[in-house]
C-alpha cells in the first residue's frame, strides 16, 4: 500500500514539472513590452480632437513599459504625457478625468491572453483590456487587434471604444449646451514587444 502510495506522489510529481515544462516552452521569452503609441479620438457636435502621446515629460523622454504583475502585464500611462492641439480641450479634458486626484490611465492585459495572442499569430483577434479611468475600473474588448512580426520584435496594435458615462464621467457641455461632446470615444495603440 505503501509502496503505490509513493508511485502515484512520484507520477503526480513528475507530471507536473512536464507540465510545468511545457507551458515554459510555449510562453515567449519577453525582455520588454512597450507602449509606443496611445491617440484618444473624440468629438463634440460641432467638430473633432485628438490627443497623443506625448514622447516627452519635462524634456525627458520616458519609455512607458509593462510591467508583470499578478498574471497580467500592466501599462501606466500619466495624464500629463497625453497632449493635444488645441490646449481648451486637454484643459477640459484633465478636469473631466478628475486628474488632480486621477493622475494616470492603468491599462492591463492578462498575460495568458498576450501570450496566446503572439503565438497563435492571428492578424484580427479582440483583446481584454482591464482599463482604469478617473477612479473607476472597467473590462472592454478590443474591436480588432493585430500582430506583426518582425526580426527580434513584434508589435500589437489595436482599438477599443470607451463610453464615457461607463466610467462615471458626465460629457461636459459648453456655452449653454451648445457644444457637447459625445458619449464615446475611440483608442488606438502600438505595443512593442522586443524579445530575447
Amino acid at each position: 500500500m505503501k509502496n503505490k502510495s509513493n508511485i502515484l506522489l512520484y507520477l503526480l510529481v513528475a507530471f507536473g514539472c512536464f507540465a510545468s515544462s511545457i507551458k515554459a516552452q510555449q510562453a515567449p521569452a519577453l525582455t520588454t513590452a512597450q507602449l509606443q503609441d496611445i491617440v484618444i479620438m473624440g468629438e463634440t457636435n460641432i467638430n473633432k480632437f485628438q490627443l497623443f502621446l506625448d514622447s516627452k515629460t519635462n524634456n525627458e523622454v520616458k519609455d512607458i513599459v509593462g510591467i508583470y504583475e499578478n498574471s497580467t502585464i500592466i501599462f501606466t500611462i500619466p495624464i500629463e504625457r497625453l497632449n493635444c492641439k488645441n490646449q481648451i480641450i486637454l484643459y477640459d479634458f484633465h478636469n473631466l478625468v478628475n486628474a488632480d486626484q486621477h493622475p494616470s490611465v492603468t491599462i492591463k492585459i492578462d498575460i495568458e491572453q498576450f501570450y496566446r495572442h503572439i503565438n497563435e499569430r492571428k492578424e484580427s483577434e479582440p483583446t481584454v483590456l482591464e482599463v482604469s479611468l478617473s477612479g473607476q475600473t472597467r473590462k472592454i474588448k478590443t474591436n480588432n487587434s493585430s500582430i506583426k512580426h518582425m526580426s527580434g520584435s513584434k508589435t500589437l496594435t489595436g482599438n477599443a471604444n470607451i463610453y464615457l458615462s461607463e466610467f462615471l464621467l458626465e460629457p461636459p457641455k459648453k456655452f449653454m449646451g451648445l457644444v457637447r461632446l459625445n458619449n464615446k470615444v475611440n483608442i488606438n495603440f502600438k505595443i512593442l514587444i522586443t524579445e530575447t
